[in-house]
């Protein structure tokens, strides 16, 4: 699923809180395709101390590190 595929359905997860579906969706996206509603659901999965939260988070960090690099 591409970023413009899944931005709807991680905008609905974000919305519902639904900590477990923010974190599969954004398993497949690179945080530069929905870096505000990306970062937005990791606040709440970590919030809710969701299983694999915070390896989630550390990916997206490195790949904006990454990013930011270049």
């Amino acid at each position: 699923m591409n970023a413009v595929e899944s931005r709807p359905e991680l905008r609905g997860a974000v919305y519902r809180g639904d900590a477990a579906a923010i974190l599969s969706v954004l398993g497949g996206l690179d945080p530069a395709q929905c870096l505000q509603l990306g970062g937005d659901g990791l606040l709440i999965a970590l919030a809710q101390d969701t299983s694999g939260a915070t390896q989630t988070a550390q990916t997206w960090v490195a790949g904006l590190g990454t990013r930011l690099a270049r």
